[in-house]
């Protein structure tokens, strides 16, 4: 499928915060063992020494250098989390810039906003900008940009100028929640003393019960469930004593899903291609193989490819080879990693709850595989008998299939046959097909 603009521009966003959060994961254990090593060798110190020596005298160059360490890693932490949102900044403002320069619609809308930026500015079109040709307008609004962008709230601004449905857009019933908390934490960590203060507070507080949002103080409790906030009640308790600010791996990660969700559904809104979603899901998959950090990563891939198939149905109305591929053939090779994977990571569960909740989930794409595996053995074409084969690893049977299919150089680029490119035979028969391909 040939790439557009919009996809070459959401590939430079993914592959930026996917560099980003496997640094995150690799630095960070790396940290906690050196805080966990500290740990230990004070706990086995304090045994051994004299009690009074051990509170009094030695104690503090011993703690002074935990502190140093653990600090050290809190530091790290926060640092990678604002960096990560910097990115989303960087990277959707270039989605709107372009997309301002290249589509009508999205220019008269931003043409809205910029006027609505005058007039609260008591200022109106001079006469030189209406003597300007339309790009250089277009290159003078642009430059407002920052301007314009607090005429609207983030999110709204977003939804406006990319027309987003209501129901795409609020992907999730907490959306403004979490962006909200993730902006007022950033802007702790950036501007002010890192720890949750009145402004903090006062921001939170605001959130309102609508349509679009859920109750905050549901919200709320599913943070401190989560280890998102500590053990309070309310937004006021973080006034009653200092809580410093932590983005541990489980904040990171949630607000890593919340950016990229985010970019992905604006982005799609004009890009409508399959591609971009499809190869966010294998880089899921990929982070679940190379990191172990728990089946979260799969059900977000999961999750992204439903969720794009819910909203831009057309795309496999219109029975492409590549969308169907891409969504229902990576969909069925995402649940089998998912299951070849679930019985060994089962054991390692200890709550009884938690592991009911993922035997369940286990038979609901359970279910899925055999619905997707039929939809896929009912087609004639071998390159989807390839998908089934590939489901069931018989990569031999993949080998010979591929020598019936009319083969193209950018198939090389499918993510979905990423792992059998890795097979010298299947690599080789896909070559041979190519030039036999090219021929005809």
């Amino acid at each position: 499928m040939k790439k557009n603009s919009y996809d070459n521009l959401a590939d430079l966003f993914i592959e930026d915060i996917f560099l980003l959060i496997k640094d995150f994961i690799e630095i960070d254990k790396k940290k906690e063992k050196e805080v966990g090593k500290i740990r230990k060798q004070l706990s086995k110190e304090a045994k051994s020494d004299n009690a009074d020596e051990w509170f009094f005298n030695s104690n503090f160059e011993r703690i002074q250098k935990y502190g140093g360490v653990r600090d050290s890693r809190i530091h790290f932490q926060n640092a990678m989390f604002t960096y990560l949102f910097a990115l989303y900044e960087k990277h959707i403002n270039e989605l709107i810039k372009f997309s301002i320069k290249s589509d009508k619609s999205i220019r008269k809308r931003y043409l809205d906003l910029y006027l609505r930026y005058l007039k609260k500015d008591n200022k109106d079109i001079s006469a030189a900008f209406l003597n300007l040709s339309k790009q250089k307008q277009t290159e003078h609004m642009l430059d407002f940009l920052r301007n314009v962008k607090y005429e609207m709230e983030d999110l709204k601004r977003e939804q406006f100028l990319f027309k987003v449905p209501e129901k795409t857009f609020w992907f999730f019933k907490d959306l403004k929640f979490h962006f909200t908390e993730i902006r007022a934490r950033r802007n702790l960590i950036v501007h002010r003393n890192n720890i949750f203060d009145n402004e903090y507070v006062e921001k939170m507080n605001q959130i309102e019960i609508s349509k679009k949002a859920n109750n905050p103080k549901a919200t709320f409790n599913n943070y401190v469930k989560n280890g998102l906030y500590p053990k309070i009640n309310n937004f006021d308790d973080f006034l009653k004593k200092e809580y410093k600010v932590v983005c541990n791996f489980s904040y990171f990660y949630h607000t890593f899903n919340i950016l990229l969700r985010l970019y992905l559904t604006i982005s799609n809104q004009v890009a409508m291609s399959p591609s971009i979603i499809n190869m966010t899901s294998v880089k899921l998959n990929n982070l679940f193989l190379n990191q172990h950090q728990g089946f979260n990563f799969l059900m977000d891939g999961l999750d992204l490819l439903n969720h794009y198939e819910r909203n831009y149905p057309d795309v496999l109305k219109n029975d492409s080879i590549e969308a169907v591929i891409f969504l229902k053939g990576n969909k069925l090779i995402t649940i089998n990693i998912w299951l070849s994977h679930f019985e060994d990571s089962i054991k390692s569960i200890k709550s009884k709850k938690l592991k009911n909740f993922w035997l369940k989930f286990c038979n609901v794409i359970t279910k899925e595989k055999e619905t997707l595996v039929k939809f896929f053995k009912e087609k004639k074409e071998p390159i989807y008998k390839i998908i089934v084969a590939l489901s069931e690893n018989r990569i031999s049977d993949c080998t010979k299939l591929i020598k019936q299919v009319d083969v193209y150089a950018q198939m090389r680029e499918w993510p979905l046959f990423f792992e059998l490119f890795k097979n010298k035979t299947f690599s080789d028969a896909f070559d041979s097909q190519l030039k036999k391909s090219s021929k005809k």
